[in-house]
């Protein structure tokens, strides 16, 4: 058994069928549903004595999703989601404030700004959907007080230049706020110039629902916090109710317990990636890509954004939520989203099955449609 081969025997929901819905929700590893469960059965065996192993056990993954995207392990909390996280991003920013965005974000980027009473400005896509960051930056004004974006865009699969975007946020002072849950664990990510980064665990990391892994950069710590609760505190089992002094890791935006089952699934879900490692992950998704792009060619198919941005591959179509469900009546599991269906692969695929999901697409008739 090969390297490939391992990693897909850890996923028992593949015997369901093909499942290029990564996008949506992935599967949880064998691995990952042990250590998730293994945290209720130890508390039902033992009530809360393991507490303070559980707290090592979630430094430890902190440590190890700081290393992913070139941060230190004080910059990582975990929440309970993306959109927890984001509302936290909005909560640092003042309000009433200025907020580019762009055209087509996921809901929860932009809600948790214009809820605190900002003005958003959706700037437009370039014709071929590609996120224009020339457009972003004619969208800058003097009261402009952040950028906030997804790494990946959820509709189409193109990459947001993150590179570029944190050198613009530098270059006018504003914080870039990033929603990384279509990268990471997909393609590389990284934070250099980044205020805050979330990453939902339950789509490309395949680790299920229930936490957020957050970077809060230092100097976004440095302002006060939004939010406090008792392990907000500089010292928290001091258990002193005056005592707002915050802690100064981005422990203090978890403010209570971690969530640790789902973080200790998370923490089997990697050590199961570690199968393949990371970087062939990003490879292997890469290369099925390529090859779903080819087969899409040869069937008169065209994505909305090139081989080589992320994982999804999104092509329009107007019968797209009705196509999702006849692919599943054939045993191929897709997505499908505001006239678009996506078929995004993980590592776990093989080429069988992107051959076979094209052909599929083909018999039901499926083409380019506006």
């Amino acid at each position: 058994m090969n390297d490939h081969q391992a990693f897909r025997a850890g996923f028992t929901a593949l015997s369901a069928g093909i499942l290029l819905n990564a996008a949506g929700g992935a599967p949880l590893s064998t691995r990952a549903a042990s250590e998730g469960a293994r945290y209720f059965s130890e508390m039902r065996e033992e009530g809360d004595a393991p507490f303070g192993r559980w707290l090592a056990e979630v430094d430890a993954i902190r440590a190890r999703v700081a290393r992913m995207i070139g941060a230190d392990a004080a910059d990582i909390a975990f929440l309970g989601s993306a959109s927890h996280a984001l509302n936290l991003a909005a909560a640092y920013s003042r309000p009433g404030a200025h907020v580019v965005s762009l055209e087509g974000e996921f809901p929860s980027v932009a809600q948790p700004f214009l809820a605190r009473g900002c003005t958003v400005d959706f700037v437009p896509l370039a014709p071929d959907a590609r996120p224009d960051i020339d457009a972003m930056a004619a969208a800058i004004r003097p009261e402009t007080a952040a950028i906030a974006v997804s790494h990946v865009q959820f509709r189409t699969g193109w990459r947001v230049d993150l590179a570029a975007l944190g050198q613009l946020a530098k270059q006018h002072g504003l914080d870039l706020f990033v929603d990384a849950t279509q990268s990471l664990g997909a393609v590389p990510v990284d934070v250099e110039g980044v205020a805050l980064l979330t990453a939902s665990t339950y789509k490309w990391l395949c680790a299920g629902y229930g936490t957020a892994i957050t970077y809060l950069s230092p100097q976004l710590r440095a302002r006060p916090s939004p939010v406090f609760g008792w392990r907000s505190a500089a010292e928290p089992y001091a258990l002193r109710p005056d005592d707002i002094t915050p802690h100064p890791s981005a422990v203090t935006a978890e403010a209570g317990h971690p969530p640790f089952a789902p973080i200790l699934a998370l923490g089997g879900a990697l050590a199961h990636a570690d199968t393949l490692g990371l970087t062939a992950i990003h490879d292997r998704i890469a290369e099925l890509t390529e090859h779903l792009h080819s087969k899409l060619a040869e069937a008169g198919l065209t994505p909305v954004a090139p081989a080589g941005q992320s994982g999804i591959t999104a092509i329009r179509h107007e019968r797209a939520a009705e196509l999702k469900g006849e692919m599943a009546r054939k045993g191929v599991h897709i997505t499908a989203s505001t006239g678009c269906i996506r078929l995004s692969p993980h590592a776990f695929n093989t080429l069988h099955e992107i051959e076979t999901s094209v052909s599929e697409l083909s018999t039901l008739g499926a083409g380019n449609k506006s």
